[in-house]
């Protein structure tokens, strides 16, 4: 007759990081030189774990996004 054990067995959780479970993103207010035209535009550089976006603030239009793994450093500048 087999033996069945009353102890229950554990189940398996996923191990959560909580990097990649946040939504949005540490933005900046800067401003972007325009080569063609020599204006400056006013954008919102925003930062998340997955990527680097920058966006014109009056129009909302995407201006540059790019994989944030892609990013090799940052420099900092006075201008």
């Amino acid at each position: 007759m087999p033996l069945f054990s009353s102890k229950k067995k554990e189940r398996w959780r996923p191990r959560i990081i909580p990097d990649t479970l946040q939504k949005g993103a540490i933005c900046w207010q800067v401003s972007l030189e325009d080569s063609k035209t020599g204006s400056l535009v006013h954008c919102v550089l925003a930062i998340s774990t997955d990527s680097v976006v920058l966006v014109e603030e009056q129009s909302r239009d995407l201006v540059f996004v790019a994989p944030a793994k892609s990013v090799l450093g940052w420099a900092t500048s006075t201008n």
